[in-house]
């Protein structure tokens, strides 16, 4: 079976294409022109991908080209504008003439297997920052590198190319060109621009970490440079590593102190760094509210539970009559209607966990209240004192507020009579107050 010249070109609504196993090749034009696609895989028969065989297939934004193909024609994937990332099988020897012109890749490796990289092939990759050329490449052509603004390294790592076209970084003014120390042919600028020397990536994220048993955990490795890749060793249980991001990341319950050796390599050689991880027990909820309070028949009352770790859920054994529980906030409310003491189950927790707590809650009468009846017929105030209870009470009174004065008759809660005070007509005024003896 094989795919033919032209044979998918402009089918605007093609979205996916797998190239099965056994078929050869790619040829010229196969997929030019089709917009909509967005997802190619390739076949590990295919030993080549002729020219324009992708051309302006703009939905394109990842290829990964497998180890069977060994060539890639001219402008085969030219103007993917949204083409972000390729990766290049280790048996491609040969990168056409405006392979990859006016893509939007932002990174570029070229393996070892390469050995010539043709005119044009990366011009006006706008995107582009980074590229790591392998050791096998000889020649790279004209205007290979030329419009990319946003280059700025370039590592060789092998010796420098025997042919090279004068302008390839034309226009590319922020290129530096890395080498390994010990590789040949390398001078203080190459095609125009600078060189120097590579060096293995410093880490300059922390030395110490502290996470907690059973809740999630990110570390990143920061290094400068760029292709790096990451690795760790020591890691407890539970916590893995992304390679190429150096993102440590998961949830473990190894509590203690581990000792971790990161590491962080590219082309010139690796650097590691030991970093010192605390693993902290897991946190326990507490109720942290007063476990005694009291409350006042008849006046509005307000209690809440509080507990470390911002709990979200709450609960109660019981209340006295006329109390209620929010349950999303802990806030027990409301106004008690009946006197007593009462033992009161608190609980409050959240994903971490749960605990509880007694609370004990007496609930006192209502204060007197001291009604007082104007009798105009007999020119006396007469008084009496409600929800008193059982105590005592005095009623004193007062007519310049420098001398308060006891009635003579005490009272006990509302069943006493009223008590007269007949030297109230003989002044324009007189106040009142309840005291206990």
């Amino acid at each position: 079976v094989r795919i033919p010249s032209e044979g998918f070109k402009n089918c605007t609504e093609l979205t996916s294409v797998t190239v099965a196993d056994g078929i050869p090749a790619i040829p010229s034009n196969a997929f030019e022109g089709c917009i909509g696609l967005t997802n190619v895989t390739i076949g590990k028969s295919v030993t080549s991908i002729g020219a324009k065989a992708f051309y302006a297939c703009t939905g394109l934004t990842n290829i990964t080209i497998p180890d069977s193909v060994t060539t890639i024609g001219q402008e085969a994937f030219k103007t993917c504008t949204e083409l972000m990332s390729v990766t290049l099988g280790n048996s491609v020897t040969s990168i056409g003439g405006g392979a990859f012109h006016s893509t939007a890749l932002t990174s570029v490796t070229i393996p070892n297997s390469v050995t010539s990289i043709g005119d044009h092939a990366f011009r006006e990759c706008t995107e582009l920052t980074s590229v790591t050329i392998g050791n096998g490449v000889t020649s790279i052509g004209l205007w290979a590198f030329i419009y990319c603004p946003r280059l700025t390294n370039v590592y060789f790592s092998g010796n420098s190319p025997r042919s090279v076209s004068a302008n390839v970084f034309e226009y590319s003014d922020n290129v530096t060109v890395y080498y390994l120390p010990g590789t040949t042919g390398w001078s203080n600028t190459f095609a125009g621009r600078p060189t120097a020397p590579s060096a293995p990536p410093a880490i300059t994220s922390s030395s110490v970490a502290t996470a907690t048993a059973g809740q999630p955990f990110t570390f990143t490795i920061v290094a400068n440079g760029s292709r790096i890749a990451f690795n760790a060793t020591g890691l407890p249980a539970g916590l893995v590593i992304e390679a190429t991001t150096g993102v440590i990341s998961g949830s473990t319950i190894a509590q203690g102190t581990h000792t971790v050796t990161l590491s962080a390599s590219n082309t010139a050689g690796a650097t590691t760094q030991t970093l010192t991880l605390t693993i902290l027990p897991e946190p326990i909820l507490i109720i942290t509210s007063p476990g005694v309070t009291t409350a006042t028949v008849g006046i509005p009352f307000t209690y809440a539970i509080t507990a470390n770790y911002t709990p979200n859920l709450f609960n109660v054994s019981s209340l006295p009559p006329g109390l209620v529980l929010n349950k999303t906030t802990g806030v027990i409310s409301g106004i008690p209607t009946a006197e007593g003491t009462h033992s009161i189950i608190l609980s409050a927790g959240n994903a971490s966990g749960l605990d509880s707590k007694i609370l004990t809650l007496t609930v006192v009468p209502a204060p007197p209240l001291l009604k007082i009846n104007f009798i105009i017929a007999r020119n006396e105030v007469a008084m009496k004192l409600q929800n008193g209870g059982i105590k005592e009470h005095v009623v004193e009174y007062t007519d310049d507020f420098k001398q308060w004065i006891p009635l003579p008759t005490k009272l006990v809660g509302a069943k006493d009579l009223s008590q007269l005070d007949p030297q109230s007509t003989n002044r324009p005024f007189r106040f009142y107050r309840v005291v206990q003896p």
